[in-house]
Order: C-alpha cells, then sequence, then structure tokens
C-alpha cells in the first residue's frame, strides 16, 4: 500500500462507518480496504478495529461470496486475535473449521491456540497438545515443532518422553535450516489493487450523530449476556469523544468488565476516536441508589 492510497483509506475510514462503507463496496474490494485498514500496529488500534467492523458487516452484506471460502472466516480470526478479542478469534475459527473437511494444519494449529488466552480458554491445553502432535506428526512444520518442545504445557498434557522428541525434532530443524513453516491463512483476493475509486465515492449519509451512535451501540451489544452486577450501560458524546458508563452494584467480575472494554472499543471504532480507559466507565452504584438519567439506555436491567 502505497502512502497516497493509505492516506485516502484513512480519510474515508474517518468519514464513513465501516456498515456505510461496505454498502457501496464491491464484496472484493470491501475485503481489500479491510485489509489495509488492519494495519498490524498495537493491539487496540482503532484501525484495525474498524477493519474487524468492516468484515462482520461484509460477511452479513455477502455471506454467499463469503461463504464459499473458509480462509475468509480464518482471516477474521486472525485479526481478532491481534485485536486481543480472544472470543470472537475462537467462534471465528470454528466456522472457518466447519467449513472445510479435512481440516488445514494451520487452521488446526492456530485453533489450538486458541487454548493460551486470560482466563478460562475455549480450547484446553490438552486438546491444543493433541492437535499439535497430530499435525506435527504428518508433517513436522517448524513453528508447530516449536511450539510443542517449548511451549509451557505439564506433564499431563505433554509427556517429559514426547518433550525430549520434540526438542530434539527442533534442535535439529534449527541446525540444519531445512525445515517448512505452516503455510499463510489470508485470502489470495487480498493481494490484489482495489479497483473502485475511492476519492469519487458518494458522499457518506446524513444521520442524527445521537440515533446513530445508539444504533452503533445496540448492535455492538446485541445477544450479550450481562452478568447480574450490570444494572445499566449508557453510551454518550463528551464532546467528539464515545464515553460508555457502566453501572454497577456490588463488584464487578473480570469477564464483565472485559466485556465492556472490548465493547467500548467495538463502538469507538467506528469513528476512528479516542478509546481510552478513561472513556470506558465502570461506576459503582448500589442500592437504594439510584441511576442518573439517559434519555437512551444501551441496557438496563429490569426491576426485581
Amino acid at each position: 500500500m502505497n502512502n497516497t492510497e493509505k492516506k485516502i483509506i484513512e480519510s474515508i475510514a474517518c468519514a464513513y462507518r465501516p456498515y456505510d462503507l461496505v454498502n457501496i463496496l464491491p464484496f472484493v474490494d470491501a475485503m481489500r480496504v479491510a485489509s489495509r485498514l488492519d494495519i498490524y500496529g498495537s493491539s487496540y488500534d482503532p484501525c484495525r478495529h474498524y477493519a474487524i467492523e468492516m468484515l462482520y458487516t461484509i460477511r452479513d452484506r455477502f455471506l454467499g461470496e463469503w461463504n464459499k471460502n473458509w480462509q475468509h472466516d480464518a482471516y477474521l480470526g486472525s485479526v481478532c486475535f491481534c485485536a486481543n478479542r480472544y472470543d470472537e478469534r475462537y467462534r471465528a475459527y470454528r466456522e472457518a473449521l466447519n467449513k472445510i473437511t479435512p481440516a488445514p494444519p494451520a487452521l488446526l494449529v492456530w485453533y489450538a491456540d486458541c487454548s493460551n488466552v486470560p482466563g478460562i480458554p475455549p480450547v484446553s491445553q490438552k486438546e491444543a497438545v493433541a492437535i499439535l502432535q497430530a499435525v506435527a506428526r504428518k508433517k513436522p512444520y517448524h513453528d508447530v515443532v516449536r511450539m510443542l518442545a517449548r511451549g509451557s504445557y505439564d506433564e499431563d498434557e505433554l509427556s517429559i518422553k514426547e518433550r525430549h522428541y520434540w526438542e530434539k525434532v527442533f534442535r535439529k530443524q534449527e541446525k540444519s535450516g531445512k525445515y517448512e513453516e505452516l503455510p499463510s491463512l489470508i485470502p489470495s483476493i487480498l493481494e490484489g489493487d482495489i479497483l473502485t475509486d475511492l476519492s469519487k465515492l458518494p458522499p457518506p449519509p446524513q444521520k442524527d450523530k445521537n440515533e446513530e451512535l445508539f444504533d452503533i451501540a445496540k448492535r455492538v451489544y446485541l445477544g450479550a449476556v450481562f452478568s447480574p452486577a450490570v444494572r445499566g450501560i449508557s453510551v454518550e458524546w463528551e464532546g467528539d469523544k464515545v464515553v460508555t458508563s457502566l453501572y454497577h452494584q456490588g463488584e464487578l467480575e473480570g469477564d464483565a468488565d472485559y466485556m465492556a472494554f472490548i465493547a467500548h472499543i467495538r463502538i469507538a471504532a467506528h469513528y476512528l476516536k479516542d478509546y481510552s480507559m478513561d472513556n470506558d466507565r465502570k461506576i459503582r452504584v448500589d442500592p437504594p441508589q439510584e441511576l442518573p438519567h439517559h434519555d437512551r439506555w444501551v441496557y438496563l436491567r429490569p426491576f426485581s
């Protein structure tokens, strides 16, 4: 991506919401724009999160084309991983696995890597080791052998005998320099040029600023399961910054705190705005203390 294309893409991403941009681009160009925005900076780079929201919209709008290639889901999972959105990564890899038989080695390995996440992993370490060994026995990819030889697995997951075996294979590969890495999960369609003239796109639709923000927040939280400690969630503008506030009673569990943080990032990334921790607010409000007034609650726990 040259500097001119980079500036144009960043400019339109600032002007358009992800779903508005996807609605005026063909499938391939929308995928390529999303891939250019996934610039592999920091985990919380707003452009990366904007790209993820684009990919979700592409999947919804072009479901037939999306489902033709399991690599689309695998790519979504990989971008979610780079953004520390671990649950979404796991779900994307599961979708990819459901679409291809037999499962490609790289997909199996990165699915197994879902065991290395904070909290309770969706894939156990024992299952992950079994997958890695099955892949390496068919073909000893260097990165897989490294994971087995240098991974922090206990004896119930990988015996000392097995670890020594894979360490020996790893050292031999390192010494000889003759080995093969896992194939890429990146879809080949991302490699081409963007054919749409991005400098001549129609202007984005004009919407009420507050209504649009509320609709985005509702979409992000759609289907979420809320902790009993959560009393309400609001979203609003504070100057030109997106502010989300989670009101809770008692202590807020770690999962609920992290879910709210990721939701804040997803909402704010639609605008490529600052989403520092200062704008992701957790406010303790214990009964009988009442919640403050908000015109629009993203979530309000039913009275009980």
